[in-house]
């Protein structure tokens, strides 16, 4: 990451992170061979901290929706490096959720039950 990307209590900003896995996969990619690589982004956790510069675009969103749309636009930015990099072309991309989300529970039994597991958002395939 660069010199501005923000550091926080769990990591580095969801942009930082994936800046820095963008030119860990562009080596691999290099090297000719299989490669895998994983990764966790914590910008949609406590505290929901994310650069100044976004929060300005945002003024009227809470730390927690203001998080999640930085989220978003941190990995709609690195999708699309992928995909001028031709890394798509031979790439499975999985995008999951690692936890619940507090907000929902307790509306009802259904959703509860849906939001204590872990899911597969996304699957992408060459």
């Amino acid at each position: 990451p660069d010199k501005t990307t923000r550091r926080y209590p769990w990591g580095v900003d969801d942009s930082g992170f994936y800046e820095f896995v963008m030119l860990r996969i562009l080596g691999l990619q290099a090297e000719d061979r299989p490669w895998f690589v994983a990764g966790i982004t914590v910008s949609t956790h406590h505290p929901w901290a994310v650069p100044h510069s976004f929060q300005r675009l945002f003024p009227d969103l809470d730390k927690y929706e203001l998080s999640f749309r930085y989220a978003d636009a941190s990995l709609e930015r690195f999708y699309n490096l992928l995909l001028q990099h031709g890394i798509l072309d031979n790439t499975l991309l999985i995008i999951s959720s690692d936890e619940a989300n507090p907000r929902m529970r307790g509306e009802d039994s259904f959703r509860e039950m849906l939001n204590a597991n872990h899911g597969v958002l996304f699957i992408r395939t060459p």
